[in-house]
């Protein structure tokens, strides 16, 4: 999966509305065309654009289980520290039986 796209503003200052509003849409695209409902990633794609209504641009962390997920522009991570496919993160939640916690719209530790 290619990284979503990085609003302009992301990078700080202050968004317009119609700013927001374009970069959360393309977001919401992203996520109706890559992760149908059925799909455990469905729910993680929802809180990480429920973050960015939030207006958070940084990294969304869970947990499933004992292993910290977190995704950000770029990509998605394990345990902070290695980076994962979306496969392997299906992988994962499917092992917990879905049952993922969301931490909050920030990184649990710096990378």
């Amino acid at each position: 999966m290619k990284p979503w796209p990085k609003p302009a503003f992301a990078q700080g200052g202050r968004a317009s509305a119609g700013q927001r509003s374009t970069a959360i849409l393309t977001q919401l695209q992203c996520i109706s065309s890559e992760a149908p409902m059925d799909d455990p990633l469905s729910v993680l794609h929802a809180d990480f654009v429920w973050c960015r209504l939030s207006d958070y641009w940084g990294p969304v962390t869970w947990s499933a289980g004992d292993v910290w997920i977190t995704r950000d522009e770029d990509g998605w991570w394990l345990d902070d520290d290695r980076s994962a496919t979306e496969d392997q993160v299906r992988e994962l939640l499917q092992r917990a039986r879905g049952k993922v916690e969301l931490h909050g719209c920030g990184p649990l530790r710096p990378r």
